[in-house]
């Protein structure tokens, strides 16, 4: 946790989503992304709306191995959020107003909503974002 004037707040939020991991403790798959996707989205129960989210990952990935994951989540019922360093996802990138590299790219759905700094603690909202987000 890192220390700061906010460090109680963020204490206290860890806190309550320690509480919620407690009760519902998440299933935990390990491999390939790729090769788990469907099987992770698959273990949600009907009716749910199934969220890919994942921030600072793509990079780890062959380029080949991030066009087919992104080509694979596109593919299923899943909403999508990605939060990737400048680079990882090109169309994202070239929706972004043009910033310093150590930008990152919010997504929705393979949509551009936002630069952000790497931890999210700055969002630059871009002008439509929100009739993305709202559907």
């Amino acid at each position: 946790m890192w220390p700061g004037p906010q460090a109680a707040d963020r204490l206290a939020r860890l806190d309550a989503a320690a509480e919620v991991a407690t009760r519902e403790p998440a299933r935990m798959l390990a491999g390939d992304l790729n090769d788990l996707l469907p099987e992770a989205v698959s273990l949600a129960p009907s009716g749910c709306t199934v969220v890919v989210f994942h921030t600072a990952v793509l990079l780890y990935l062959r380029r080949a191995d991030r066009e087919a994951f992104v080509r694979q989540v596109r593919s299923l019922p899943v909403r999508w959020i990605a939060q990737e360093g400048r680079g990882v996802l090109p169309d994202i990138d070239a929706a972004l107003p043009p910033v310093g590299r150590a930008r990152f790219g919010l997504s929705l759905d393979g949509r551009a909503l936002a630069g952000t700094a790497p931890h999210g603690g700055r969002i630059d909202w871009l002008p439509d974002a929100r009739g993305l987000v709202v559907r």
